[in-house]
């Protein structure tokens, strides 16, 4: 069979086929009965539902500020600042006199002291008489502070106390001047070097305690 012949048979079938397709078609359309609708269309419902809104709170926002006043020109030929001030009568060159020294030990004094000594000064009444004239701080009583002093006392060759000064001192409530008054008032036996008076420098602990 020649090409050309396929090709021709191939053309018929086609036709013929598309020509039954067609025929099908409208005998279905006929038989169905296309473009008449039967039975009724239900009519769609609606449901509105009415809700309650809250109305919303107004804000009551302050006022804008004011505008700044505009200056307006003075008739006053003299503005702040133009004031003049008079000439007082300090001196700025005046150089104020310098403070006074502080004041010198006498060097003769400490030289006199024997550190070295033969018999020690004794105490007259002994420690009962700091216990009966030593004056509690009040402000330690009053917290309840109990401490301790170490004083530095100068005896002269009479068994008197020269001077007095705190090397040790415990908290600071008071107990350093009070230990050096009681200690003022302290009577002495002299110092001995070699059978002759001499003034010594000691060191007293001083014990504050509350009965």
């Amino acid at each position: 069979m020649k090409v050309f012949e396929l090709r021709k048979q191939y053309k018929v079938v086609f036709e013929i086929s598309l020509i039954s397709a067609l025929f099908l078609v409208t005998i279905l359309f006929q038989i169905i009965g296309f473009g008449k609708i039967t039975g009724e269309i239900e009519k769609p419902t609606f449901q509105l539902e009415v809700a309650k809104i809250d109305l919303t709170q107004q804000i009551k926002r302050p006022p804008p500020p004011a505008r700044p006043a505009v200056p307006i020109a003075s008739e006053q030929e003299t503005l702040l600042g133009d004031e003049t001030i008079d000439d007082t009568d300090i001196d700025l060159e005046e150089i104020p006199p310098p403070p006074p020294p502080p004041p010198k030990k006498d060097e003769n004094e400490e030289a006199d002291v024997f550190v070295a000594y033969d018999t020690p000064p004794e105490l007259k009444g002994g420690y009962e008489f700091i216990r009966k004239n030593l004056k509690y701080p009040d402000m330690a009583r009053q917290a309840g502070i109990e401490g301790k002093v170490l004083i530095k006392a100068v005896i002269d060759e009479n068994g008197n106390v020269m001077r007095a000064e705190v090397l040790k001192e415990d908290g600071n409530v008071g107990f350093g001047q009070a230990a050096v008054d009681v200690v003022m008032k302290c009577k002495f036996s002299p110092a001995k070097q070699r059978d002759k008076s001499v003034k010594v420098a000691i060191t007293l602990p001083i014990t504050f305690k509350l009965k």
